[in-house]
């Protein structure tokens, strides 16, 4: 694929700047999917959203320019770690962030890319996002 996947914490606004990184948020919960979309679109992301990874998978699959992909665990039919493991395989240069309210995950997340416990501060999901698109 000749898509760019590169993600880039400045700030959008001039035609002048790198276009927003794109960010797949992964979450079945859709409140919590709409407010984290709603805070990552604040900080200048470009943002899609997901209920399962089936349906995160479609996004790829249409060649979305993703960057950055932030995903519950704890998800129904493939899990966020298995998601994880298949965006790494498929697109390498994908960053990924995963979410659980369970501490046990935090090893095999940190291995994937980033662990953010539930519940956690806006500003930490910011930073971690910002760290990892900065990393490219």
């Amino acid at each position: 694929m000749t898509t760019d996947r590169t993600c880039s914490a400045e700030p959008v606004g001039t035609a002048t700047q790198a276009p927003a990184p794109t960010v797949l948020v992964v979450e079945d919960e859709a409140l919590i999917r709409m407010v984290i979309a709603d805070e990552l679109h604040a900080a200048d992301y470009r943002v899609l959203q997901a209920a399962n990874c089936a349906e995160a998978k479609t996004y790829f699959l249409a060649d979305e320019p993703i960057a950055l992909v932030v995903a519950d665990v704890d998800l129904p039919g493939m899990d966020g770690i298995a998601f994880a493991k298949w965006v790494q395989g498929e697109f390498a240069d994908v960053k990924i962030m995963l979410m659980s309210g369970d501490p046990k995950h935090k090893g095999e997340a940190q291995r994937l890319g980033s662990f953010l416990e539930k519940p956690f501060s806006y500003g930490q999901l910011i930073r971690i996002a910002n760290d990892l698109c900065s990393a490219l």
